[in-house]
């Protein structure tokens, strides 16, 4: 927005988000309750946001559930989250993580706490990561728009222990998605009576690779990632 931050905050003290005609009526009263001296022109773009993308009937389904305790606690992890966004994009993942937990009807309330919890603990290079593994078409176009995320660190490119420490991150990265239950390692397959071959860096069966899971699909769904998104 063009106005300045001092103006955003007296709007948003005066219940401005009225302004906004589908989400304004019913945020007006959370604001000023929720969260006061925080980093309203955040805020006030996430709700930007999420007005952009409710019609009237998604609107109906979030005026069904605002005053239930449950979507209030989601609506705060959504704020919480706002508040620390470094980027646009981010806010706006943020906007559709919330229209999807207060609007699809096959998400119940442990489901959506669980993925605000973990969008909290991925950043956008993980989102990147994520995405590239869960496409099906158009793989080498997007690997090219996010090399510097997706590239193997090249001896070529870095010195010795530069290069350590951008595999130690590189291997990080995916290694924390595992762990979160978003990717999985894609193992080769043994045949009868073999052994499976070990990576001699972890100790662990040697992996070819890396597979988005049901929970990585759905998180990336959830938060509208595009192909071109970051």
């Amino acid at each position: 927005m063009d106005t300045r931050k001092a103006d955003i905050a007296a709007m948003i003290g005066r219940g401005a988000a009225g302004a906004l005609p589908l989400l304004g009526p019913m945020l007006s009263e959370l604001i000023n309750d929720m969260i006061p001296n925080q980093r309203l022109e955040r805020l006030w773009n996430l709700f930007n946001s999420l007005e952009s993308k409710v019609n009237e009937l998604e609107k109906e389904k979030i005026e069904q559930k605002i005053n239930d305790p449950k979507s209030i606690d989601l609506f705060e992890d959504a704020c919480h989250q706002a508040t620390r966004a470094l980027s646009p994009e981010r806010t706006e993942k943020i906007a559709s993580l919330l229209k999807i937990t207060l609007t699809k009807e096959q998400l119940d309330f442990m489901e959506s706490k669980r993925l605000f919890a973990i969008f909290a603990e991925v950043n956008d290079a993980q989102i990147i990561i994520l995405k590239y593994h869960g496409l099906t078409a158009g793989r080498h176009d997007f690997r090219e728009q996010h090399n510097e995320v997706l590239a193997t660190p090249s001896p070529k490119n870095f010195k010795r222990i530069e290069l350590a420490e951008k595999q130690a991150l590189y291997d990080s990265y995916r290694n924390h998605l595992v762990s979160l239950g978003l990717l999985r390692h894609d193992f080769e397959k043994v045949r009868n009576h073999e052994l499976p071959q070990i990576d001699s860096k972890t100790g662990m069966q040697k992996s070819k690779g890396y597979k988005i899971t049901p929970l990585g699909k759905l998180l990336i769904e959830s938060v509208g990632v595009s192909k071109s998104d970051g």
